[in-house]
């Protein structure tokens, strides 16, 4: 995907790391929004990236997440763990949750949702 997105030249800073809790290349503050689709799936990113993703996102931009539904009743590091990290979050005063909507057929025969936050 990164060399598509170089072909495209229209990107300034194309970046290929873990996301994590540790510190990216990226100035606090930086973008206006972040959109992640499908970022949250079995061995991909966990609950504790979210600090990370609000560092760098500006205070009144969005943080938008978008995957499947299933993963927060039957894989173990979101069940009871990423929603719970979410609002603890927001009662931090980091972020406020926008919306929350399922919605079907994100996946063949399988529901999405998609969470939008307002970073404050």
């Amino acid at each position: 995907m990164l060399g598509l997105a170089e072909k495209k030249q229209i990107y300034r800073r194309l970046i290929c790391d873990f996301v994590g809790p540790n510190p990216q290349d990226i100035e606090n503050n930086t973008y206006d929004a972040i959109a992640c689709c499908a970022g949250f799936a079995a061995g991909h990113l966990k609950e504790d990236c979210l600090p990370e993703l609000i560092r760098v996102v500006k205070p009144g931009g969005y943080i938008v997440i978008t995957f499947r539904e299933e993963w927060l009743h039957h894989y173990e590091d979101y069940k009871d763990k990423l929603e719970p990290a979410m609002a603890r979050l927001q009662d931090k005063g980091f972020w406020e949750r926008v919306s929350r909507e399922i919605f079907p057929n994100f996946y063949p025969g399988k529901n999405g949702i998609t969470i939008v936050y307002k970073v404050q």
